[in-house]
C-alpha cells in the first residue's frame, strides 16, 4: 500500500513538473437548467475561472445565479475538473468533466420565505473553440446530481478570455 501511495505521489509530482505555463481563463456563461422531471426550468448567468495544471488537466471553480421564477431564486457554486483533448491545432478542445457543487434555493411568497442548501456531483462534458488568440467560445452539458429533488440538467453557452 505504501508503494502504491508513493507511486501515485510521484506521478502527481511529475504531472505538475511537466505542466504548461499555467494558462488561465475567465469567462461568462448563459445557462438553461431543467429539473430531472422536466417540470421546472429556468435561465441563469454564470462566471467561471479556469486554470490549466497540465496539458490536459484543468480545474474550474464557477458560480451560477438562476433568475427568480415562480417565487424561487437559485444559485450554484461548483468546482469542476476537466480532462482536455486538444484538436485542430489546439483551436478546438473537447472535455469530459466531473465535479462537486453546492446548490441553494430560496422561495418567497406573500412575505414568507424558506431556503435550502444541498450538495451534489456534476457529470458532463463540453466543447470550446478559440476564435482568437485570447478568446474562446463554448458549450457545455452537465447533469448535477443533487439530493431532495434538485437534480437538474444544465446547458450553457459562453465565452472565455484566455490570459
Amino acid at each position: 500500500m505504501k508503494r502504491l501511495l508513493l507511486l501515485l505521489a510521484a506521478v502527481m509530482c511529475f504531472s505538475v513538473a511537466n505542466a504548461q505555463k499555467g494558462e488561465m481563463a475567465a469567462g461568462v456563461n448563459f445557462n438553461f437548467g431543467t429539473a430531472y422531471t422536466g417540470a421546472y426550468s429556468n435561465m441563469g448567468i454564470g462566471l467561471k475561472y479556469q486554470y490549466l495544471i497540465t496539458d490536459h488537466f484543468r480545474i474550474e471553480p464557477a458560480f451560477t445565479y438562476y433568475f427568480k421564477k415562480d417565487y424561487i431564486s437559485m444559485w450554484d457554486v461548483m468546482a469542476n475538473v476537466h480532462w482536455v483533448f486538444h484538436m485542430a491545432d489546439n483551436k478546438l478542445n473537447l472535455y469530459p468533466l466531473v465535479g462537486l457543487g453546492v446548490l441553494g434555493a430560496k422561495a418567497s411568497v406573500f412575505g414568507y420565505s424558506a431556503s435550502t442548501t444541498n450538495f451534489g456531483i456534476n457529470l458532463g462534458g463540453g466543447v470550446e473553440y478559440k476564435v482568437h488568440e485570447h478568446i474562446a467560445i463554448g458549450a457545455e452539458l452537465k447533469y448535477a446530481i443533487v439530493g431532495n429533488s434538485y437534480s437538474h440538467l444544465g446547458i450553457q453557452i459562453g465565452a472565455t478570455y484566455l490570459f
